[in-house]
């Protein structure tokens, strides 16, 4: 419920008791007074948004002198604004509008369960932002003579907003057109994260809508793959909003700000953010704001603010400055909604703070999300009849099935849904679906409307375009657009030397072909512009990579050439895709290339300064090579032996957490095993058919053998403990691992780690020290429980008055007995540890220790010290 409902309530309530109205206020007199028109005027201000941003500020912000002096003037003058009342009369309601606000936000705040305390330096921070902006606000009122004009400018923007993005445009083989929303559009699924990527959920299957997240945040970052639909997504809010569709959230006023139209500018001058928000009502709207206008709506909670693709601008020092930009301006605007989309890879490089903008991650798209956007796409699609429309949906799910992952990216399912139209049948490898998707677009670029590209150089559109992208998208400065006039040179320049003889009609080809490209949204468009020409970039991330990839093999079609032109790339995120494009496309051109490069990366794993520099790069590529191409069944062996041997080789104590060090130290040991582990973690994924059973067989050997011969210091035994207890079931990879590793006799390594991890002994204590109990060991990227919480959850898991628990109990008691001649001379040890929550000693613990039939004397008073650092009971 929004705070602002609590006084909306007393109000409302008060005024429905006959000769009694608002009893609780020391003005009842006075609104008793007010005419019919007035109590409106009255009601609707106390329903309104601007009214709520107030109660918010006055239930964040100190309440001291001045801050009381400016939530009162914005009552005043937000009151005055409404007009009705006289100025005698203004300043009774204020009285009253004063007292209902200070009742709503006390009763908010009893009722809160964490109060209205300032525990940190950051709440401190923010309760000043708060009261400055209140300040700044009650300024901004007093001096605006009427809002007329600022209202005016409000709607004509709500209402450019609302028609500017009603429609969805698609592509389509025989209809590509605008489609109301209703016609073609999947509502997303979002999942909230509470950390920066890899992201990390406490329930993965919770999932929310933005409607959902817009009630409960006034900030967020929707992060998503290419193609996921987070354009679609900031169109679709921003006409939601400008339409009133969203409860809760109507007269809101949308600005969207494309960070892509904007890149020269961001990177070149020192512009506030509210200038570009300003710019974005003049273009594309059309929409001049009044001075003050936007500040007004932003400090009365009636704008939202939607910043779309702040991964456009390419290098990551330009999105940190951006970032930097936005940060500060939710420091001048503390209760504005903003919402920011980006691709996910790459955002950890330069990532707003994440106490300011929570994280939701938009989730592809799932089966039943699948069928829904292929009905209604064939539904819209003109060359089908209703009549085999359902045959068309079920034979279109069955034979995309191989491509689900593709799929589930929304631009893909879209071509997809084109291309099954046209072809009936669906490639099935991933660059040929790029490939079929891209000769789609050019196809039907135009040929609804009867225009044909029938140019002198129609042969050379497409090596034109993919020497464009790969041109693009190894550009020195990241740039996600490039001016036409530098476009023009180096087109002229391939041209020539491909086609045209003289260089004039090399320059006159360019010229058009830039000229065909302006407008037409699919491949290559103007996307930006600055005071002197347009910028021509390409529409979409995903075909970037994809030609990029293409011509890049192209060029240097053997297999050691491609590695040398991807090798330096390997652990950059935006190189990822398109390495990963490049090697399927040399496989498909020259037999057995993944597999020769494969080996190629191999040997250079000993020689190779690319891998000296990143070697855990390498090792994440080839594992995430084994889910798209499948080499020799020896080249998977040596992958997987490579992979599972640095795993191993990282010491044990860089995977437990340091409690002493938690709160004093970012560089925290687990951090390196969380990095080395990931190209494991890669492998256990793997769902390609030809090599999950090769190397599952691979993994369980290597781990095997390893926990046998590894030093007990070694992760080894870790690795075996982890894979053999049954944690990644859910992957075939892992289940065939964890079964076939059940069937062996536990090696040294593992029954010792598996002897620490569940109930160390005094012995254990008195050479690792007393924090032992209080670790979590990070594998595969998992944090298992502290030995202390792992003695409690065994015994939690045995069914209540078993034998088995009983056993179980007497062992846990003869163990905490024996610790307490180590835990008595340090338990002063206790109070000093700076313990996450997940460290913290379970609940039952205390239970226990409170109940003397349970445990002896002794026990009890290790527990004690380990609970409290006392031993006392």
């Amino acid at each position: 419920m929004r705070i602002a409902d609590e006084a909306m309530t007393m109000l409302t309530s008060g005024v429905a008791v006959a000769n009694q109205p608002l009893r609780r206020l020391s003005e009842a007199p006075f609104v008793d007074s007010l005419s019919p028109e007035q109590v409106k005027s009255f009601l609707d201000f106390v329903e309104s948004a601007q009214f709520e941003n107030v109660v918010r500020q006055a239930t964040i912000a100190y309440r001291d002198y001045e801050t009381r002096f400016a939530l009162r003037a914005q009552l005043h003058h937000g009151l005055r604004h409404r007009g009705g009342f006289k100025e005698s009369e203004l300043y009774m309601a204020t009285d009253t509008l004063e007292e209902l606000m200070n009742t709503a936000v006390d009763t908010v705040r009893r009722l809160s369960p964490t109060g209205s305390a300032f525990e940190t330096g950051r709440d401190v921070a923010a309760a000043a932002s708060v009261a400055a902006a209140a300040v700044r606000n009650g300024e901004l009122l007093a001096r605006i003579a009427t809002i007329a004009g600022i209202n005016e400018f409000g709607n004509r923007l709500r209402s450019a907003a609302r028609f500017g993005h009603e429609k969805l445009e698609v592509a389509a083989s025989s209809a590509r057109r605008r489609v109301d929303y209703s016609q073609l559009y999947v509502d997303p699924r979002l999942r909230p994260s509470a950390s920066l990527p890899p992201l990390i959920t406490a329930d993965p299957s919770f999932t929310v809508t933005l409607a959902d997240l817009l009630d409960g945040d006034r900030r967020c970052v929707v992060l998503g793959d290419p193609g996921a639909g987070k354009s679609t997504l900031s169109a679709k809010l921003t006409h939601d909003l400008a339409a009133d569709r969203l409860d809760g959230l109507e007269g809101q006023i949308p600005v969207l700000l494309r960070v892509r139209e904007h890149t020269r500018s961001l990177r070149a001058e020192h512009h506030p953010l509210l200038h570009y928000l300003e710019a974005s009502c003049r273009r594309p709207h059309n929409t001049i704001p009044p001075p003050d206008a936007l500040e007004y709506f932003l400090l009365n909670g009636q704008a939202t603010v939607i910043i779309d693709g702040i991964d456009e601008l390419g290098d990551t020092a330009d999105r940190r400055s951006f970032l930097d930009l936005v940060e500060g301006f939710i420091h001048l605007f503390p209760l504005a909604r903003v919402v920011v989309t980006s691709r996910t890879v790459g955002y950890t490089d330069a990532a707003l703070d994440i106490e300011l903008f929570p994280i939701f991650q938009l989730q592809p798209f799932d089966q039943d999300q699948v069928r829904q956007y292929a009905d209604n796409w064939f539904k819209i699609d003109e060359a089908e009849g209703s009549d085999g429309r359902g045959g068309l949906v079920e034979a279109f799910m069955h034979e995309s099935e191989p491509a689900a992952d593709l799929r589930s990216n929304a631009l893909l399912l879209s071509l997809l849904c084109s291309l099954y139209s046209a072809r009936r049948s669906i490639p099935n490898n991933r660059p040929e679906i790029y490939n079929r998707c891209a000769n789609l677009l050019f196809e039907t670029w135009d040929r609804q409307r009867g225009i044909e590209v029938l140019h002198r150089y129609e042969a050379s559109i497409r090596p034109a375009v993919q020497k464009m992208a790969l041109h693009l998208f190894t550009d020195s400065r990241a740039r996600q657009a490039l001016p036409r006039s530098e476009w023009a040179r180096f087109l002229a320049d391939y041209l020539h030397a491909r086609r045209f003889s003289d260089m004039n009609d090399a320059e006159a080809a360019a010229s058009d072909f830039l000229e065909f490209c302006a407008g037409r949204a699919w491949v290559i468009t103007d996307v930006a512009s600055d005071q002197f020409e347009p910028h021509y970039g390409f529409v979409h991330r995903t075909f970037l990579e994809y030609f990029a990839a293409a011509q890049l093999v192209k060029e240097r079609p053997r297999p050691a050439a491609v590695l040398d032109k991807i090798a330096p790339y390997l652990g950059e995120g935006s190189w990822r895709v398109t390495a990963q494009l490049a090697v399927q496309i040399l496989n498909e051109t020259f037999e057995d290339g993944a597999d020769e490069l494969l080996k190629i990366m191999l040997i250079a794993m000993g020689t190779s300064a690319h891998y000296a520099k990143a070697p855990q790069a390498y090792l994440n590529f080839m594992a995430e090579l084994l889910e798209i191409v499948a080499p020799y069944s020896d080249t998977v062996e040596v992958i997987v032996d490579r992979i599972v041997l640095a795993a191993c080789h990282v010491p044990q104590r860089s995977r437990l957490t340091v409690p002493e060090l938690l709160g004093t130290s970012d560089d925290v040991p687990t951090r390196l095993a969380g990095r080395t582990d990931e190209a494991l973690v890669s492998l256990i994924n793997v769902t390609s058919p030809d090599n999950m059973e090769r190397i599952a067989d691979a993994i369980s050997d290597r781990v095997r053998e390893y926990a046998a011969s590894m030093p007990i210091d070694s992760s080894a035994g870790l690795l075996y403990t982890v894979l053999s207890a049954g944690h990644f079931a859910t992957s075939e990879v892992g289940d065939r691992v964890a079964k076939q590793l059940a069937l062996l006799e536990t090696p040294p390594a593992a029954a010792r780690w598996q002897q620490l991890a569940n109930l160390p002994t005094v012995e254990d204590l008195e050479a690792r020290g007393f924090h032992l109990l209080f670790q979590r060991a990070l594998c595969l990227g998992r944090y298992l429980p502290t030995p202390l919480n792992a003695m409690i959850g065994n015994y939690l898991a045995l069914p209540e008055s078993s034998a088995q628990r009983a056993t179980e109990l007497r062992r846990i008691d003869s163990t905490l007995a024996s610790y307490l001649p180590f835990l008595e001379p340090s338990q002063s040890e206790r109070l000093t540890l700076s313990l996450e929550p997940a460290e913290v000693p379970d609940d039952t613990w205390v239970w226990l220790v409170q109940q003397p039939g349970m445990l002896s004397q002794k026990a009890r008073q290790s527990l004690a010290i380990l609970l409290w650092g006392r031993p006392t009971l």
